[in-house]
């Protein structure tokens, strides 16, 4: 019994899959030069192996090369695919853990001008379910309650059926009936 309730109760309630990732958001106020700037930092990221913290660092430093393109990289991120956007969705989709996509090239909605990201995609965690040995006291307590309540309700049952208790003597009584009321003085 209480494996059959660990399978109902694992259909209800399942870790929902799970991606880790990173975006890197490259703007630049020329969008030619951004769509540049984007794959450079790409083939930095992927063919040089440079870190993220080392990009924005060389982003900002060297900025013959960069210009006016300004670049940000988010902290790791952990999102189940439906809590993302359409446009993140769709990138990370694309991805094995440990690649970075292309260069996706979006409108802000702060200012309208062109943003170029690169998505990284960490890890996924499948969606699972706890082990039996996890929730094995939560369902026997479940089951208990059930049962508690279930014979709770037959020993009422047979009480006022022993005893010949009825609740139609309540029922008459008017809805604004008070059985005490105070007075103050």
């Amino acid at each position: 019994q209480i494996r059959e309730a660990y399978d109902t109760w694992v259909e209800e309630n399942k870790i929902p899959e799970s991606w880790s990732y990173r975006v890197v958001s490259i703007r630049d106020s020329d969008p030619e030069a951004g769509r540049v700037a984007s794959r450079r930092i790409r083939r930095m990221l992927t063919d040089k192996g440079v870190s993220f913290e080392e990009v924005k660092e060389r982003a900002e430093s060297e900025q013959q090369i960069f210009g006016s393109t300004t670049l940000t990289v988010s902290d790791e991120l952990a999102n189940t695919p439906t809590d993302l956007s359409d446009a993140y969705k769709e990138a990370l989709e694309e991805l094995k853990p440990g690649e970075f996509s292309e260069p996706i090239s979006q409108v802000s909605r702060k200012d309208s001008t062109t943003v170029y990201r690169i998505f990284y995609l960490a890890a996924v965690q499948e969606e699972a379910a706890p082990s039996l040995r996890d929730v094995e006291t939560k369902i026997k307590n479940m089951l208990y309650s059930k049962a508690m309540e279930k014979e709770g309700l037959k020993y009422t049952s047979y009480l006022r059926n022993h005893f010949t208790v009825s609740d139609e003597p309540f029922k008459q009584l008017p809805k604004s009936f008070e059985p005490f009321a105070l007075n103050p003085k």
